[in-house]
């Protein structure tokens, strides 16, 4: 959440409205630049702060940084991305992407987790995340989008706009990590496991309303004339309606096997 410092939500809006292909591709590579530096700098110290946590359980310190830098950084990069597709309007192939992690992610990790118990998981994860930017920067490669430079005047102003974001994008990891700290320290590592089944649930109900935020977002910041006004006052009241059908009926169906999902977790 620090390296992408809430760019991924609003270069959805930057990129929109780009006219031509340069400023998209001064864009998405200088801030690709930035998230790289960015992750590599905090996985040091984030690595030193936890350096007898990372040594002992790993038995490697430099494994264990390694994968707190990939995966920070494959992560940052799939969140960013997902924007830089949605300003584009590649939904079709961001859902070809979400939907070859999603399969790998159901098959391959279940596997790993019984043969390779904790450690291979948490590999297979990181794994996963990279495979998953790969496909992100193929994609981006093959529309002549991407270039590995830095652009520092493109920076700005993205920053300027993303200033308000980025102060809640890292509030929220505090407040998690201080909520899971409070639960642990006061009840539990089972009421942490019960929590963190709640969140699963949560994240589920709201599935479908983070999808179409993206294609919502696109949608109304293209600057059209006002004959298209209209489309997009219908488009948004539309977009309310499916949200709120796709979060009751997930609802509906928790409340009435509340009981047997309880037990089964």
């Amino acid at each position: 959440f620090i390296s992408l410092f809430g760019i991924h939500i609003t270069i959805t809006t930057l990129i929109a409205n780009y006219k031509n292909k340069n400023e998209i591709k001064n864009a998405v590579s200088s801030v690709t630049f930035f998230i790289i530096s960015v992750c590599f700098i905090f996985s040091i110290f984030y690595s030193l702060m936890i350096y007898d946590i990372v040594a002992n359980y790993f038995n490697n310190f430099f494994l264990g940084y390694l994968l707190i830098l990939i995966g920070s950084l494959s992560l940052s990069l799939n969140y960013f991305y997902n924007g830089v597709f949605a300003g584009l309007g590649f939904f079709k192939k961001n859902s070809v992407i979400h939907l070859i992690s999603g399969i790998l992610n159901i098959s391959f990790l279940p596997l790993v987790a019984i043969y390779f118990s904790i450690k291979g998981v948490l590999i297979g994860v990181v794994c996963l995340f990279l495979f998953t930017s790969f496909l992100y920067i193929l994609y981006l490669k093959k529309e002549k989008i991407l270039f590995l430079t830095n652009h520092n005047q493109s920076l700005i102003p993205i920053f300027k706009i993303s200033f308000p974001i980025g102060l809640q994008e890292i509030c929220f990891p505090i407040y998690s990590w201080g909520l899971n700290f409070s639960i642990i320290y006061f009840l539990g590592n089972n009421f942490l496991g019960i929590y963190s089944t709640v969140i699963s649930f949560y994240i589920m109900a709201l599935f479908v309303p983070g999808i179409l935020r993206n294609v919502l977002l696109r949608h109304l910041s293209v600057k059209n004339d006002s004959d298209n006004q209209f489309s997009k006052t219908s488009v948004f009241k539309n977009s309310i309606l499916i949200n709120l059908i796709s979060t009751i009926v997930p609802l509906i169906f928790l409340n009435l096997f509340s009981s047997s999902l309880i037990i089964f977790f």
